[in-house]
């Protein structure tokens, strides 16, 4: 019978400490744990956490520079229905870069688009309510 050894969670670190300190005993042991690379788990993490939000807030900027929400008050007829799909080929030809789909939808759903699921010849589809900007529009 094996006994499977757990990872410890905590480690212990031992180190000499001068009795007279120059600097504050909290800096010596920042200064240890940043160079001994403890908290590099942590620190990948927050860079992922920040990369995350500047892609959200890239996609974000690339769909108000194309389309804007309609207004539901109005009764106008400006606005068109188009897919995620659609969207994001629009703006990958206009803007030149690669987006994903299921972002733009999920960026579309959070800056407040409605979302309309219809049937068209038997298929299923998730379009949105959006009032394309033409280049009139947005200069």
């Amino acid at each position: 019978m094996e006994i499977k050894k757990t990872p410890e969670k905590f480690k212990r670190v031992y180190f000499d400490v001068p009795e007279v300190l120059e600097v504050p005993i909290k800096k010596i042991i920042k200064e240890f744990i940043r160079c001994s690379g403890f908290n590099k788990i942590e620190t990948d993490a927050k860079k992922k956490e920040i990369e995350k939000f500047k892609i959200s807030a890239d996609y974000k900027t690339l769909i108000s520079l194309s389309y804007k929400l309609p207004h539901y008050s109005d009764s106008s007829k400006e606005f068109v229905f188009r897919t995620a799909t659609e969207i994001k080929n629009h703006i990958e030809h206009k803007s030149g870069k690669v987006l994903k789909a299921w972002k733009v939808g999920q960026e579309l759903k959070e800056l407040g688009f409605r979302q309309h699921i219809k049937k068209i010849c038997g298929k299923t589809y998730r379009l949105y309510k959006v009032v394309p900007l033409t280049e009139e529009k947005t200069a």
